[in-house]
């Protein structure tokens, strides 16, 4: 079942079915699930992204500071030679990339969102102003100045 977002004041268009020859399935897995739904409408999960790399920049920090700690008490013999080295490096670099790609989709998500030219701000009734006065559109409206 396609899934629609609808756009106040936007109508709906039908969408027609293909038959169905008997005998084939034409249910696809790929076609569309819950998580495409989830993920296409919201800059959200790019934004966990950015969280999730800065938690691995956390990471790095602390690996650092258990590697140090090593150095500062002499028992360098303890660690695994090039393990804390390279471990530093591949948690760096990947916090790096995901907080920048997460960036990079926001800057993205921004734009696919302007994109669509929705409306900032959804009229639900208009008056004519030239034959009323604001006070007399106010009181039919119900709304009291303060």
């Amino acid at each position: 079942m396609p899934v629609c977002i609808s756009t106040p004041g936007a109508t709906p268009e039908p969408i027609g079915n293909t038959q169905i020859q008997p005998g084939s399935a034409d249910y696809r897995l790929h076609s569309r699930s819950v998580v495409d739904a989830i993920f296409s409408f919201s800059l959200v999960p790019l934004r966990i992204g950015i969280l999730l790399g800065i938690f691995f920049l956390f990471l790095a920090l602390l690996e650092t500071a258990y590697v140090l700690r090593f150095w500062v008490a002499g028992q360098e013999d303890q660690l695994v030679p090039g393990w804390s080295s390279l471990m530093f490096v591949i948690i760096v670099v990947g916090g790096f990339l995901m907080v920048i790609l997460g960036f990079a989709g926001i800057y993205v998500g921004y734009i696919f969102q302007q994109v669509k030219d929705r409306p900032t701000y959804v009229i639900r009734r208009t008056l004519n102003a030239g034959s009323k006065s604001v006070e007399a559109g106010q009181q039919e409206l119900g709304i009291k100045e303060s």
